[in-house]
């Protein structure tokens, strides 16, 4: 499952979780208040966990791309430092967005 995939369950469960509770409020349903709310937290876990691993996997890819660029300055490798900057700066977008 994706990092994508997994955040939208876990924005799905949230809202699930958000319905379920004001459900259980309105109908003065104590015990469907505090499941919602568990369903809530879950959601909100599953979705701060794929962050995580995006932003993980975002740093991994802006160090590759910089020993890539920095293999391209010592080779005189011109593609290679063109590898090494994209990769670099996919990383940090990739971090950027995960924040």
């Amino acid at each position: 499952m994706s990092n994508v995939s997994r955040r939208a369950e876990g924005a799905l469960q949230m809202l699930a979780g958000k319905l379920e509770g004001a459900i259980g409020r309105l109908f003065g349903n104590g015990r469907m208040r505090i499941e919602g709310k568990a369903l809530e937290m879950s959601g909100a876990a599953k979705r701060a966990t794929a962050k995580a691993s995006a932003r993980a996997q975002g740093t991994v890819e802006e160090v590759v791309g910089g020993v890539q660029r920095g293999a391209g300055n010592v080779l005189n490798d011109d593609v290679l430092r063109a590898k090494g900057a994209f990769n670099e700066i996919k990383g940090r977008g990739r971090q950027d967005l995960n924040r």
